[in-house]
């Protein structure tokens, strides 16, 4: 029940995190100017609180340096600036929805690759959760979902599916604020160097600089924390349907703070998907 717990607390964090972004879109925030900043300032905070309160998190094999380089190139990186340029080019909802089809890439891999077997409760909690995912995206026709924003929702669901998988290998050995310190570096080092520096983040207002604060304590570090224990208790697959619940929150806070519709057919989702994740916690017995 742990693992769930902690899961849910993610979900929670991240559907709210996902209206602040859209918030700061608003604004006129480049997505690729919010990941960078937020990568680098989530490293450079965990850096200095695990520096003075916790330095043995820091402390890894040099055998591993590149497994932490892989996790955060094709792992953080892919999934945080996919995950908000989908955000920019359709909607809170939208993306969220597009985004958590990873359950489903999470469960084949294991099933193909490491010969998991898929339950049955397995599978009716990932089709309760992608039909309630399609609900809260129903009104994608009226959002004008573009071509760039479905590519960019699916490259969102591949990097969760690899980190969630690739990185579960790493906590049975590092704590998961070890994984989220390495992984985010990595990837604030990759996207600064195969992108432009933005001069515009001179003329960021003192406002989007606590927007980005928030962000990279409250929607990467804490979640991102809470995340990874639910994978090292539960496994990826379960982590992700449980995760699913975000689209849930994202849609009922975008209701009330940024006016967006929430219709009878979201709510149902809603209802699937929490119906989902209490048929995996009850009966789903394999790992």
């Amino acid at each position: 029940m742990i693992g769930y717990i902690f899961t849910i607390g993610a979900a929670s964090l991240w559907g709210f995190g996902g209206c602040v972004a859209k918030f700061a879109f608003n604004k006129s925030i480049d997505p690729l100017l919010f990941v960078k900043i937020r990568l680098v300032m989530s490293f450079s905070i965990l850096f200095i609180y695990l520096y003075f309160f916790n330095r043995k998190h820091i402390l890894i094999d040099k055998s591993d340096i590149l497994y932490f380089l892989i996790l955060g190139i094709f792992g953080m990186s892919t999934m945080q600036l996919f995950y908000l340029m989908a955000i920019k080019y359709t909607n809170v909802s939208t993306a969220v929805f597009l985004q958590y089809t990873s359950p489903v890439l999470m469960a084949l891999y294991l099933y193909f690759f490491e010969k998991n077997l898929i339950s049955i409760p397995k599978v009716m909690a990932i089709s309760l959760s992608l039909i309630g995912g399609a609900c809260f995206a129903a009104n994608m026709a009226e959002t004008s979902l573009k071509f760039q924003g479905f590519f960019y929702g699916i490259l969102a669901a591949l990097g969760m599916a690899f980190i969630s998988v690739y990185g579960r290998k790493s906590l049975k050995k590092y704590s998961p604020l070890t994984l989220i310190l390495y992984s985010s570096g990595f990837a604030a080092i990759f996207i600064n160097i195969i992108t432009p520096f933005d001069i515009t983040i001179f003329s960021l207002s003192k406002s989007t600089w606590l927007i980005l604060v928030y962000f990279s304590i409250f929607s990467t570090l804490i979640p991102y924390f809470l995340y990874f224990k639910g994978v090292s208790i539960i496994s990826p697959t379960n982590a992700g349907i449980t995760a699913c619940l975000e689209p849930f929150i994202a849609s009922i806070v975008a209701f009330f703070w940024l006016k967006e519709n929430l219709t009878t057919l979201q709510i149902i989702g809603g209802i699937l998907i929490v119906s989902g994740v209490i048929t995996l916690q009850k009966f789903d017995r394999l790992p």
